[in-house]
């Protein structure tokens, strides 16, 4: 498993969410009565988490070992100031109530613990996604409590159902079998792979037509990348149910005996192209029927994505993979988001170039084919 991998699975695995994390949430679990305030909460634990966590690995070289508590006290201090004051700022009504629990980071022991055991010793970046995953998995845990609160709404207002509720969590947690734990990381880890480090339209080009066409504005940019998301997550798993039963060799075994020598891959890219074809235009309906808002945004390029290779690229990447069902789904998944992200991020620098100096024969295409080849090579970086 790569650096990455590991660093996930030490930061959310199951047993990092039974053990160190179930304490650090017990003093926040007051605050649980309040869906929308949890996750204001949890926004600010893990901005608070992982910036402390990267700032301090930036500068470990540099602190001396008997000043170490002390820089590790100021730099969570520093983050938690600047978090109340954002909050402040930003949700004025909200400030009040959460003050005091953000406050808490200052003394978190689950802050100061992966300052010690990681941030001293690791790089700036690994530092921050471990302080990120880590606060991840809190906001999980507190979530899930406030989550709970909230369906069994007037019996929860007792002070001491907040602590059972996260008692029967971790019970559950702790339960889990280390197979299904394998499992959990390895679909995790596909979906976070494919939307960042082997982001498909940064990495192997795909769906050019979309980063090109599909942003130039901010609405246009969010609309498209949320369609060919669904897009993605219905037509990826139909191809690779298509693969296991009809496609693949020995797959028509199911019709008989006479049936299991028969190899129908040759079929492979007329069937895929079909299947991306038929869900397109099944979601260019349900789009124009439910949401014709929406549709009035990226109506005029759905045709367009019916033949993307975007689709189609990622159903012909799961077959190589040899995903199964479940495996394509969060493949189609992780590359959507990663569409998604590309496409935002590309058309916010659109917006900003529009009123950039920039010479005639670099406007257009050009500048859009730069862009996205340092945007390429800033993902790049992060394999």
């Amino acid at each position: 498993m790569s650096g990455f991998g590991r660093l996930l699975r030490e930061a959310v695995g199951i047993p990092h969410l039974t053990a160190a994390l179930a304490v650090a949430v017990c003093p926040a679990l007051p605050l649980t009565s309040s869906i929308t305030d949890t996750l204001l909460l949890c926004v600010c634990v893990i901005a608070i988490t992982a910036c402390s966590c990267g700032s301090l690995a930036f500068f470990r070289k540099a602190i001396p070992h008997k000043l170490r508590p002390l820089m590790e006290v100021l730099t969570v201090t520093f983050f938690v100031s600047l978090a109340v004051a954002c909050l402040r700022v930003w949700a004025p009504e909200a400030y009040p109530r959460l003050v005091f629990y953000v406050g808490l980071c200052a003394s978190g022991v689950f802050i100061f613990s992966r300052l010690e055991k990681f941030s001293l010793t690791h790089r700036p970046l690994a530092s921050f996604l471990d302080g990120l995953f880590n606060a991840l998995g809190y906001s999980l845990l507190l979530t899930a409590v406030a989550l709970l609160r909230l369906a069994l709404g007037a019996a929860s207002a007792l002070p001491f159902v907040s602590i059972i509720l996260l008692g029967c969590i971790v019970w559950v947690l702790g339960s889990v079998k280390s197979v299904r734990e394998e499992l959990v990381m390895e679909y995790l880890l596909i979906i976070l792979r494919d939307a960042l480090t082997s982001n498909l339209a940064l990495t192997s080009f795909l769906g050019m037509f979309c980063l090109l066409a599909a942003t130039g504005s901010m609405r246009e940019a969010r609309a498209m990348g949320l369609v060919l998301t669904l897009v993605m997550v219905i037509a990826v798993p139909l191809n690779a149910l298509f693969e296991k039963y009809l496609l693949s060799p020995g797959a028509l075994e199911w019709l008989g005996g006479r049936f299991a020598s028969v190899d129908a891959g040759f079929l492979r890219w007329t069937l895929y192209a079909i299947v991306v074809l038929l869900v397109s235009r099944l979601v260019s309906l349900a789009l124009q029927r439910f949401v014709p808002d929406l549709f009035a945004v990226v109506g005029k390029f759905m045709p367009y994505l019916a033949v993307s290779s975007a689709v189609l690229g990622v159903s012909l990447l799961s077959q190589q993979a040899d995903y199964g069902i479940v495996e394509a789904f969060c493949s189609a998944l992780g590359a959507g988001c990663g569409f998604f992200i590309v496409m935002t991020a590309l058309a916010a620098i659109r917006l900003r170039l529009k009123y950039s100096p920039l010479p005639e024969g670099l406007k257009g295409v050009g500048i859009l084919l730069l862009t996205i080849g340092l945007m390429s090579l800033s993902f790049w970086i992060l394999r």
